[in-house]
């Protein structure tokens, strides 16, 4: 049963996964966080980029962090303190009944089915992290879920800042000839910041083939436009565009994760509480599409991108 109206709905956070801070930095979006607790968290990066933020700007009125499981108590106990969330399971199953919706803010895909299916199956509203799973099987299973409003998943660049203006523009270059992209790390994890990202911006996009070449995967679509990202590894600087069309381009950096995190935690509350469809059916199984088509390509190989 989802809380009241006029309640805050009650969510699990799940975590951990190696490398990825979103169960502090979203539970902090959520509900504020403990400036010592977030301080000795280890996880500087986030503490700096809360710290900058206005005040007025953290905490969701409409939602809560009720709830916490990681892998291990003391890092959930952790999470907790630096978020000021009030129990800590011992269980995943011990969320089920206790909370209205769950967020799995782990990135390590080939377990969000696992993770994820029992939450679903017993009627709860999920936010899956990015990306959802790269496995076909899995993505079938799941596209119930996300045709009926239970499920959500995306990345937060889908709902980025700085790609307001095309939003609301979409011929601001005049008619679009080539999106390029660089992105830390590899494809399989942080490829579909980009994809979300520029399908996002420009829904109108329809992917037919993609080629791959190096660390750098073209996607051509059938309007004859381009969408190529680059995958820079571990020491990639930032998550950059450059949008070019027939009346000239513009370089974005995308560097506000936190209103980035927050609309998607906004638009996920949303969901639960409406059942309302954020992202679109066809768009999330565009971009799930077109990360699955290339995640195994051979170097200089051309594909067609296989529609899930």
């Amino acid at each position: 049963m989802v809380a009241e109206v006029d309640a805050p709905l009650r969510l699990g956070m799940v975590g951990l996964s190696p490398g990825n801070g979103h169960p502090f930095s979203f539970s902090a979006i959520v509900n504020g966080y403990d400036e010592d607790g977030m301080a000795t968290s280890g996880w500087d990066g986030i503490h700096r980029y809360l710290s900058r933020q206005d005040r007025a700007d953290i905490g969701l009125p409409d939602a809560r962090v009720t709830h916490v499981w990681t892998q291990e108590r003391d890092l959930s106990r952790t999470i907790a303190k630096a978020c000021r969330i009030e129990t800590v399971v011992n269980e995943l199953s011990d969320m089920t009944g206790t909370v209205d919706a769950v967020v799995i803010a782990r990135d390590d895909h080939l377990r969000h089915a696992e993770m994820a299916m029992p939450f679903l199956e017993a009627g709860l509203s999920v936010f899956v992290d990015k990306p959802l799973s790269l496995d076909r099987a899995d993505i079938e299973a799941f596209r119930p879920y996300l045709a009926s409003g239970k499920l959500m998943s995306c990345s937060g660049l889908r709902f980025a800042r700085e790609l307001d203006d095309f939003r609301g523009q979409p011929d601001l270059v005049g008619n679009l000839m080539s999106i390029q992209c660089a992105v830390i790390n590899g494809w399989d994890k942080y490829g579909i910041h980009m994809i979300d990202a520029a399908l996002g911006a420009f829904p109108h996009l329809d992917p037919k083939w993609i080629v791959r070449n190096g660390a750098t995967r073209t996607v051509g679509c059938a309007g004859s436009e381009t969408l190529s990202i680059a995958n820079l590894g571990p020491e990639g600087p930032f998550f950059g565009l450059q949008i070019s069309g027939s009346k000239g381009g513009r370089q974005i950096t995308i560097s506000d994760n936190f209103t980035a995190f927050r609309r998607t935690l906004q638009r996920f509350v949303r969901q639960a509480r409406t059942g309302e469809l954020q992202v679109p059916l066809d768009q999330t199984m565009k971009s799930l599409s077109v990360l699955v088509s290339a995640a195994d390509i051979p170097d200089g190989t051309l594909v067609p991108i296989e529609r899930l």
